[in-house]
């Protein structure tokens, strides 16, 4: 006699339906899972740019308004945007001092110079942020 026995009439194709339920439910969590990822992140870049969001200067326009900035001649913003983009750059932080080789500050001195000036990680310039 013979261990196996026919399925009663449905039982596969039941058993199909739960496994294409299940396999559903599995995309759907999934999903929900990248989607949720991805609100995280768009909030998080949100939050690190509410904290940056001042107009920057390039590196033109601080070559344009150095003179200015060396004679005291800029508003407090534009002398802030200016300091910022010297905490960035180190090109800029060398103009300023080969183009006015009189003026000091502490954020252009020689000791202060690879702390002030070091490169800092910008999102913006991640080509991966522009696609979104």
């Amino acid at each position: 006699m013979s261990e196996w026995s026919d399925c009663p009439r449905g039982e596969v194709g039941q058993l199909v339906h739960n496994l294409r339920r299940r396999h559903q439910k599995q995309i759907w969590l999934q999903s929900a899972g990248v989607a949720a990822g991805l609100v995280l992140l768009i909030g998080v870049a949100g939050w690190w740019f509410r904290f940056d969001s001042a107009p920057r200067l390039t590196c033109r326009d601080v070559h344009n308004l150095s003179g200015q900035f060396v004679n005291g001649e800029l508003d407090e913003q534009a002398h802030q945007q200016m300091m910022t983009h010297f905490r960035r750059c180190r090109k800029c932080v060398d103009y300023v001092k080969r183009e006015f080789p009189n003026y000091h500050s502490p954020l252009l001195d020689e000791d202060n110079q690879n702390h002030a000036a070091r490169p800092r990680f910008d999102f913006r310039q991640v080509a991966w942020v522009h696609a979104l």
